[in-house]
């Protein structure tokens, strides 16, 4: 008698725990009815990129925070595919042929649209230094485009350029910056 109450037993507790399994089943497998997309990926970046072959990317819908000094020289260049915002007490050196550029992930991506915040300082300084940043529409400033907060300073036959694009290609269209905050350009 014992066992057959052991066997009903465990047949009961089985059931339970298939049961329990298919309820944990069905919600894992259930999509989500957002239609919001993943938050972007936010890194922070600072050091030295020294070199005709020295090159630093950060892809598509990447938030680029420079936390400290970044030192882009001697034809290096640096893609970021997103925002990016520079912190403020921190500077952003642009030298001797340096490249950066905002709002492509690579040479060959298109065009995004990015928000660039400068609350401390850049610096683009000699021949071929170039800032670019790219948007895919011109939008309003808390969404697209350049807000200064701090100092932008271009100086020896460095370039600040902003191009607008509604195809995804570059196209060089004027492009804005605020300036606010008492801040300098």
């Amino acid at each position: 008698m014992n066992a057959i109450m052991n066997k009903t037993n465990t047949g009961k507790l089985v059931a339970i725990f298939a049961v329990v399994l298919m309820a944990v089943c069905a919600f894992t497998l259930i999509p989500s009815e957002s239609s919001e997309a993943a938050p972007s990926d936010t890194q922070s970046y600072s050091g030295i990129l020294d070199g005709d072959n020295v090159e630093q990317t950060f892809p598509a819908n990447t938030n680029v925070v420079i936390n400290d000094t970044l030192t882009i020289t001697n034809g290096a260049k640096m893609y970021v595919g997103g925002d990016l915002t520079v912190n403020t007490g921190v500077e952003i050196i642009i030298s001797n042929g340096g490249e950066l550029y905002i709002g492509k992930a690579n040479e060959k991506a298109d065009i995004v649209d990015c928000l660039v915040t400068i609350n401390g300082e850049i610096t683009i300084t000699g021949e071929d230094s170039v800032m670019t940043v790219y948007n895919d529409t011109s939008s309003n400033y808390d969404e697209t485009g350049v807000i200064v907060n701090g100092t932008v300073t271009v100086t020896r036959g460095g370039s600040l350029v902003g191009e607008v694009s509604t195809t995804g290609q570059s196209n060089e269209v004027d492009a804005s910056v605020l300036i606010s905050n008492n801040a300098n350009l």
